[in-house]
Order: C-alpha cells, then structure tokens, then sequence
C-alpha cells in the first residue's frame, strides 16, 4: 500500500470514530450543533407575555372601577353576615387580591 491510501484509510477512520461519538452522546452533539429550538421555544414566550400584557391593557379604568365597587358590596355585605368589623387597611389588601383572583381565573 502507498501513503496515499494509508492516509485516506486514517481519514475515512477518524470521520467513522467521531461520527459514532457525537451519534452517541447528545451532550457533545449539542455543543456541536446547537439547535434552533431554544430560540424558537424563547420567542414563543415572548409572544404569550406580550399577549397577555396586551390583554391587561385592553381593559378599561371604567370597569376596573365597576368591579372594585362592587367586590366593595361584597365585603360590606360578608362583614355584615360575619360580624366583623374591617378597617380601610383589610379591604384594601382583599380587594387587590380578589381582582389578581380574577385575573387569574380567566386566563
């Protein structure tokens, strides 16, 4: 055999040993060859949040006013129900609370 052929045997040999190493451990694959997916899966993130930041705008102050008198109602009457007597420091809190609950229950 010429040196050629030896040199091309070493070649083929090395590209066959790393092909079978990055085929077999993804670790190594995926600093090889990072996938797009990361990215992908990143901006489908940032479609939602922008979404759902889109939709907390949409709604109006008049409603949010609408919704608070009538969580204020609410608690006026569970107060009266209860026996308890809440100062502006409870309601405050419960109100924010129960529109975050809202909130949350529509998404």
């Amino acid at each position: 055999m010429n040196a050629m052929s030896i040199l091309l045997l070493i070649a083929v040999g090395i590209v066959v040993v790393f092909s079978i190493v990055v085929g077999a451990s993804p670790k190594i694959r995926g600093f090889l060859f990072p996938s797009t997916k990361k990215e992908s899966v990143k901006k489908q993130a940032q479609e939602a949040v922008n979404e759902i930041i889109s939709k907390d705008l949409k709604e109006s102050k008049i409603d949010e006013e609408i919704k608070i008198d009538k969580i204020q109602k609410c608690l006026l009457q569970k107060e009266k129900e209860l026996g308890f007597i809440l100062s502006e420091d409870d309601i405050n809190p419960l109100i924010i609370q129960l529109l975050q609950d809202e909130k949350d229950n529509k998404r």
